[in-house]
Formats: C-alpha cells, sequence, structure tokens
C-alpha cells in the first residue's frame, strides 16, 4: 500500500491536469474601464505557453506523466531503487514539481483551486517517497 500510494496521487493530480481548470490567466482590458477577465485552461492546453509564455505548467505535466511511467514499471518489475543516483534523480524532480507550480503563480499569477490541488498531490508524493525511501535505507544498513 505504501509504494501504490504515491502513484495514485501522481495519477489524480494528471487526472486534474486534464480538466480545464488548472491554469488562469487573466486579461486586463483598455481604460477607461480597467475590467480583469479571468480564464481558466488544461495543464496540456498550448494556448497557456503561446499566449502568456508560461511553459512551467506543461513541464509539470510532462514531468508527473514521466514520474507515473517509470514509477509504474519500477513497481511491474518489482526491483527496488539501491543506487543513489536514481533516488537523488527522482527527488530533484519531484521537487522542481511544485517548485515550478510557485513560480508559475509568482511570475504569471496563474493560481487556482486546481492548482493548489496538484501542488499539495505533489508536496505529498513527494514527502511519502522520501519517507520510504528512508526507510528502506535504514533496513540496509
Amino acid at each position: 500500500m505504501k509504494k501504490i500510494l504515491p502513484l495514485c496521487f501522481l495519477i489524480a493530480s494528471i487526472v486534474l491536469m486534464a480538466l480545464p481548470f488548472g491554469v488562469a490567466i487573466s486579461y486586463y482590458s483598455n481604460p477607461p474601464n480597467l475590467e480583469t477577465v479571468t480564464s481558466y485552461y488544461s495543464y496540456f492546453d498550448t494556448f497557456t505557453v503561446g499566449a502568456t509564455g508560461n511553459v512551467f505548467p506543461s513541464m509539470i505535466a510532462f514531468f508527473t506523466i514521466g514520474l507515473v511511467i517509470g514509477y509504474s514499471i519500477g513497481l511491474i518489475r518489482k526491483t527496488t531503487v539501491t543506487k543513489k543516483s536514481t533516488i537523488i534523480l527522482v527527488g530533484i524532480i519531484l521537487l522542481v514539481l511544485p517548485l515550478a507550480s510557485v513560480l508559475s503563480w509568482v511570475i504569471f499569477n496563474s493560481i487556482s483551486v486546481v492548482g493548489v490541488i496538484i501542488f499539495v498531490l505533489h508536496v505529498a508524493t513527494l514527502i511519502l517517497l522520501l519517507i520510504e525511501t528512508k526507510s528502506r535505507l535504514a533496513r540496509k544498513e
């Protein structure tokens, strides 16, 4: 169960990324009205990259898919990751995903409720994998 829960979190985040509520893009009208209109897009929508230059949602989506594929292969083959370089690489990728979310929110003002839920799922996955790796390394010693 401990090994499947991070995979479930990542799959849930991919499902949320596919919904058209993840990335907020604000449009500002011309004076004198100065109204702000916010539209929401999927993480997989290329319009967010083309309209605003925000590459972070696409990067997050594709790295998450890569992690799901790699983690699934590891579960199917029932191999334990013992190489420190692989553990460090997965940790760095999982650390970059929440960091990219925060950068997207700060630089492009693209925060949404779905984006925050995806952020929380990625942080929870990182914590679970760190706990699993730490307990695995403790058993080896």
